[in-house]
């Protein structure tokens, strides 16, 4: 007696192979969408870090502040307790650290954070949290870097009461 052998058929296996693909293109999808979004947080992660840590120098130099020099929205300029003048800059998405050993000495800059999209970054307050009308009323400083990235804004505030001006 003739047994007959089970076999799979050339349809059969070109049936298979297209199906495989298929799946293989629709998971791909999801595969590199998944890339993209951790490429975008873990970015996005890295700047905010950056940045967090940079403000918390500035709240550190600043608190230590014996006198404040001059004060606008893009720049802080004051005396710091080692005798020298510390600056903070804001220009062309970059917060500059500048120091001088005279007030109208020439600053040595070194970019300190990189990456601001949008800079109101220095507003100044009185003890009772209103507008400084001049630099003899400033008690608190806030910090407000704005960051984008791929059309999202991270927006960071950072509230500094310095100890020389209590």
């Amino acid at each position: 007696m003739y047994r007959q052998r089970k076999a799979v058929t050339l349809i059969e296996l070109v049936v298979v192979i297209v199906i495989t693909g298929i799946v293989a293109v629709a998971l791909s999808g999801y595969i590199r969408q998944a890339i993209d979004v951790w490429d975008f947080v873990s970015y996005r992660s890295e700047v905010v870090n950056d940045v967090r840590m940079g403000m918390l120098r500035m709240g550190r130099d600043i608190r230590q502040l014996q006198e404040i020099v001059s004060a606008n929205d893009s720049m802080f300029c004051f005396s710091a307790a080692s005798g020298n003048y510390l600056r903070y800059r804001y220009d062309n998405r970059t917060i500059w650290y500048e120091e001088s050993n005279a007030v109208n000495g020439t600053y040595t800059s070194n970019p300190f954070i990189d990456n601001i999209s949008d800079m109101d970054f220095f507003d100044y307050f009185d003890a009772n949290m209103n507008a400084a009308a001049n630099n003899s009323d400033i008690k608190y400083i806030r910090l407000k870097p704005r960051l984008n990235y791929r059309g999202e804004t991270l927006a960071l505030d950072y509230d500094i009461a310095p100890r020389g001006l209590q």
